[in-house]
């Protein structure tokens, strides 16, 4: 009897195992699924424009003053051309624009394309004369775009200059609609990727006194 007491225990330390070895799989198992449903999923359902993306962008967008208020806009070429929304100073022959390291120059406009609410301002030599060469953003084809893609607008706000607000975009047609919402003074800013490179031009929000995230409420950037 006291040898087959002995011998009782191994069957309860091998069933044990056993029970260790069961939940081991099975949590690789669960890990493994998740690993493939990760990789399934596109990459832009994961991805966010980067910090280091913005920081570089922030240079090449300027702030607007006109006569009936101020706005957002950004140089797309090496002579400091703006492209900016129309509705901003539709009413101003001149104006001029703040740079990100605090220079300023004033600005005439050179075009305006009213349907797609865009115009162009040329800045002006300063008074020393001087042309620089200035940063610029490139666009990027906009045909790419698809749900879920990831994107930032960089623009002004009463909460302050230079702000960047990510989001996602839900639909594209004429308009690239995303979420969250832009605010007020953000008319004009770039839409850029993850990239850096610009996809749209912001021409307003749904609600544009907050940044929320809302089934009812879009920000909408018209295509180049």
């Amino acid at each position: 009897m006291k040898k087959a007491a002995a011998f009782l225990p191994a069957p309860l330390e091998i069933h044990s195992a056993k029970g260790a070895a069961t939940t081991a799989w099975s949590g690789l198992f669960l890990m493994g699924f998740l690993a493939l449903l990760i990789m399934a999923a596109p990459a832009s359902v994961w991805a966010q424009v980067p910090d280091e993306v913005i920081e570089k962008t922030k240079p090449s967008v300027v702030v607007i003053y006109c006569d009936n208020g101020t706005g957002t806009g950004y140089m797309f070429n090496a002579r400091g051309d703006v492209l900016t929304n129309y509705h901003i100073c539709s009413a101003s022959s001149r104006l001029w624009v703040r740079l990100y390291d605090g220079r300023r120059f004033d600005a005439r406009r050179i075009f305006i394309w009213e349907f797609k609410d865009m115009a162009i301002w040329g800045l002006l030599p300063n008074s020393s004369g001087d042309k620089p060469v200035f940063p610029y953003l490139s666009l990027n084809d906009t045909t790419w775009i698809a749900n879920g893609s990831a994107v930032a607008a960089i623009g002004h706000s009463k909460h302050g200059f230079w702000q960047a607000i990510r989001g996602r975009v839900k639909s594209k047609d004429r308009y690239v609609k995303y979420q969250p919402t832009i605010l007020y003074g953000f008319s004009g800013s770039p839409l850029i990727n993850e990239n850096g490179y610009v996809v749209g031009l912001n021409v307003g929000s749904d609600n544009r006194d907050v940044s929320v995230v809302q089934d009812e409420f879009y920000s909408s950037a018209v295509t180049l």
